[in-house]
């Protein structure tokens, strides 16, 4: 909490700092209604769409906390590889045009997807290994069984994730 704070605090001053660079050293408000609402025309829809997901997780911990500690830990593990894949797309298709950028942003998750998926398929078990510090040989497999399971799918994934991120942004 600490460190998100004092990191909260760091970007707003600076933010506030190159605002009178960007507009020429001009006094610009601190305030914008207009801003604030075509904000709000963004934001809210993600933060209802990111709060079904959250909840969504939390349930599906709940069902995977049923099976034990091995199921808990292999799921842990492979989720953690799994994030490291979906983050790495989503920052993907920040071009301008947006037909072009999600042709873009589509071919090169794609092409991502197929390479994390062949990397975690062929090497989920040292993968996931590395996040299982106790050694649990149960937990791994759970792990690796989740992540052959779900492997094959990051290219649809991928695809979902930019098409997302084309029709978020269509609100501007």
């Amino acid at each position: 909490f600490l460190c998100q704070s004092i990191s909260g605090i760091v970007a707003v001053i600076f933010v506030l700092k190159k605002v009178h660079e960007v507009v020429g050293g001009e006094k610009c408000p601190l305030f914008s209604g207009v801003l604030l609402k075509k904000m709000l025309i963004i934001a809210i829809p993600s933060a209802i769409q990111q709060s079904f997901i959250s909840v969504g997780n939390i349930l599906v911990q709940r069902v995977i906390n049923g099976f034990g500690t091995a199921c808990m830990g292999g799921y842990t593990a492979a989720i953690k590889l799994n994030n490291m894949f979906v983050t790495s797309v989503t920052a993907l298709g920040k071009n301008e045009r947006v037909r072009h950028g999600c042709r873009s942003g589509v071919a090169i998750g794609m092409t991502m997807g197929a390479i994390f998926a062949v990397v975690f398929y062929v090497f989920a078990k040292p993968l996931v290994y590395a996040f299982i510090s106790d050694g649990n040989l149960e937990a791994v497999d759970v792990g690796v069984d989740f992540l052959h399971i779900v492997t094959p799918f990051y290219v649809f994934l991928s695809i979902k994730l930019m098409v997302d991120g084309v029709q978020r942004g269509a609100a501007r």
